[in-house]
């Protein structure tokens, strides 16, 4: 329900001012997003060659749903501009985060993908795909590496009210 939505915006460590009239001036202070230093190295890794987009889904901790443990890679078509993974590479991706003992849940609303250009700002596209996956969670993180290793992070929710909130990034070593 909302109230567990509530909860997780606590544990993410967003404060909101509860009645103010511009959504933007609710957040008192940004939302950080954590990386272990095996899901960094993972993504830095998949975005060294620079040519192509490539998509991944970060599984995220049972006891902190800003921290990101690994990431999972579905088989996907690439391309400079965008990442397509297949319907049969996303079911098999969930399909192993569950023999991990990790529901979709704690992976799915997670999107991680490169840029091989320098920008890290999302595309058109990005932003298709991100409303997208709203329909389907309450709440989604988006984050961009470009080749210049410059990261952009986004945390959207939908319910119990819409928001958008920018997120800094911290490599947990």
């Amino acid at each position: 329900g909302y109230a567990g939505q509530y909860v997780w915006l606590v544990r993410l460590g967003v404060t909101l001012y509860p009645n103010t009239q511009n959504q933007d001036d609710r957040l008192l202070k940004p939302i950080t997003l954590y990386l272990s230093l095996l899901a960094w190295m993972r993504w830095k890794w998949f975005r060294k060659d620079g040519s192509t987009e490539v998509g991944m889904w970060g599984i995220a901790s049972e006891q902190n749903p800003a921290y990101i443990l690994d990431m999972l890679i579905p088989y996907q078509v690439c391309n400079a501009v965008e990442t397509d993974p297949t319907p049969t590479g996303l079911a098999d991706m969930v399909e192993d985060a569950m023999d991990m003992n990790v529901p979709p849940s704690r992976l799915l609303p997670y999107w991680f993908h490169t840029h091989p250009g320098g920008s890290s700002s999302p595309s058109g596209t990005d932003e298709s795909t991100l409303k997208g996956m709203l329909k389907d969670h309450p709440f989604v993180i988006m984050a961009i590496l470009a080749a210049n290793e410059d990261v952009y992070a986004r945390y959207t929710q939908t319910k119990p009210f819409g928001f958008t909130a920018p997120m800094d990034l911290r490599i947990v070593t």
